[in-house]
């Protein structure tokens, strides 16, 4: 989960276990109330899973804040069925304790 007043500087997947001939993956956000539109293939866009190891990131990729509590969504494309495991890692900031006025 992404908590309240989060900001997320980047994330992204490892696939330790490969997964089945032709399936990918995204990864992204879907909305809560107050967060931005719909972004599920923000940081990953349609990777072929067939092979272990570190996903590249989509570059580059602004920093996202979430001012609602949210998930980082995983999205599986092209299989009925998807055997195998992955990592999701995310770079994430508290900003919660600043200042939001008009002064700054």
């Amino acid at each position: 989960n992404i908590p309240v007043e989060t900001c997320v500087l980047a994330a992204g997947l490892e696939v330790l276990t490969a997964t089945d001939a032709g399936v990918t993956l995204d990864l992204g956000w879907t909305p809560t109330s107050g967060n931005l539109s719909v972004a599920l293939d923000a940081w990953v866009d349609g990777y072929d899973s067939t092979s272990t190891g570190v996903v590249p990131v989509r570059v580059p990729y602004n920093a996202v804040t979430f001012k609602a509590v949210d998930t980082i969504d995983v999205k599986l494309l092209g299989a009925t069925t998807a055997n195998g495991k992955v990592r999701v890692w995310a770079l994430m900031v508290d900003i919660s304790g600043v200042d939001e006025t008009d002064r700054n």
